[in-house]
């Protein structure tokens, strides 16, 4: 799952990559409760996706603004 929420937002495509990321963050939280992922490791994760979503967003965004 991380592998495809990383290839939708290399492709630009913020808005599939936003309806990913709550099947993420239970995938990776169920992970840590089961001792597959230590806990922290797995926050990490959810973080440093969260902040690659959001900047891909703004980038997305400043992109798509028109020019004067």
């Amino acid at each position: 799952m991380i592998k495809q929420e990383k290839k939708l937002l290399e492709q630009k495509n913020v808005e599939e990559a936003q309806k990913l990321l709550p099947q993420l963050y239970k995938a990776l939280d169920k992970a840590a409760l089961k001792g597959v992922l230590k806990p922290n490791t797995a926050a990490r994760k959810k973080s440093r996706l969260t902040k690659l979503l959001q900047k891909t967003a703004r980038l997305d965004a400043r992109q798509a603004k028109p020019t004067k």
